[in-house]
């Protein structure tokens, strides 16, 4: 729905029904969990709450909308209690949820504060400690750095994981990033490159653009 979203995608009876979906996945007063682990992008509970509270806020209906206030209920009693974020992962979506939420701005600054303290020396974000900085991790940070937390693109931190990732950019355009998960279906090849870590690599690679394209508009 984030996705559909972004394409401008509006309101029928197909989305109502993935809210539906949304709304009928869990316990009604608890968080939504993700469905397998796969990190980062599939392991966070920070990351299902944000995309089922932001696709149920865009697409609900007005029958639903009494659900879908319960269940905003619930999560920020739960981001409330202040659970642990122990990847960068949780991190960037635990911003990105209380800037859904509408979460006080001190609240917003303090994670803000938080991510920004995590970038390595390098200039890019790792996706845990002891981990290289990548650009998953960096694109994601960076991004919701931004949209959520409002940092501007000439702050010191933004401009130096800027410089990472262009440092780290292919030849062909693209990210490198290593796969973290042991694989849960044979391998078949997309065309995007990097072998067995495609997958990952090509998330990478998106949000990594993502986060150059903002910083070349916020410039114009």
């Amino acid at each position: 729905m984030w996705a559909l979203d972004a394409g401008e995608q509006t309101p029928d009876t197909n989305t109502a029904a993935l809210v539906e979906l949304i709304l009928k996945n869990g316990d009604p007063q608890s968080v939504w969990q993700p469905s397998v682990q796969r990190p980062p992008a599939e392991a966070s509970r920070f990351t299902s709450s944000f995309l089922a509270l932001r696709g149920a806020r865009r697409f609900g209906t007005e029958l639903q909308s009494e659900r879908i206030k319960q269940r905003r209920k619930a999560v920020r009693k739960w981001l409330e209690t202040d659970p642990p974020a122990l990847e960068t992962e949780d991190q960037v979506f635990r911003l990105r949820l209380a800037h859904e939420l509408q979460l006080p701005r001190a609240t917003l600054e303090a994670q803000v504060n938080k991510l920004l303290a995590a970038v390595t020396p390098a200039g890019g974000w790792a996706q845990r400690s002891g981990l290289p900085p990548d650009a998953y991790a960096t694109g994601t940070a960076l991004t919701a750095l931004h949209e959520a937390g409002g940092l501007p693109v000439s702050n010191q931190v933004w401009q130096q994981a800027l410089r990472f990732l262009v440092q780290t950019q292919r030849p062909d355009g693209s990210w490198h990033v290593v796969t973290r998960v042991e694989p849960i279906q044979e391998y078949f090849e997309s065309g995007f490159p990097h072998g067995t870590n495609q997958f990952i690599s090509a998330f990478a690679t998106g949000w990594a653009t993502l986060a150059l394209l903002t910083s070349f508009e916020e410039q114009k």
